[in-house]
């Protein structure tokens, strides 16, 4: 996996590049484009994988930090697979 923030201070977008199997998560309305990845949904869990104890920590995740039930997971399946992501609001980034 590498990455790169790309554009200017003004609009950065941070460029990833995933191998084939390389996982990241990213946030709703995060993404500005990809190629050679495939999104998945999952629950925002944490650590705590599945079932009903995933499912309540992600309702307390939800309640308590107001992070979302569900984030998307890219998962590289081609070599040089691209995502891009971008911050969810406009704001200058200072490097």
């Amino acid at each position: 996996m590498q990455h790169r923030i790309l554009g200017d201070n003004d609009c950065p977008i941070l460029g990833i590049q995933l191998n084939p199997g390389e996982r990241v998560k990213i946030e709703r309305g995060s993404m500005a484009y990809m190629a050679g990845v495939e999104l998945q949904g999952k629950m925002n869990s944490g650590a705590n994988g599945g079932g009903l104890g995933g499912l309540l920590s992600a309702v307390g995740r939800s309640i308590a930090s107001g992070e979302s039930m569900f984030i998307t997971e890219a998962v590289g399946v081609a070599n040089g697979g691209r995502i891009g992501v971008r911050l969810p609001f406009s704001e200058r980034l200072f490097v």
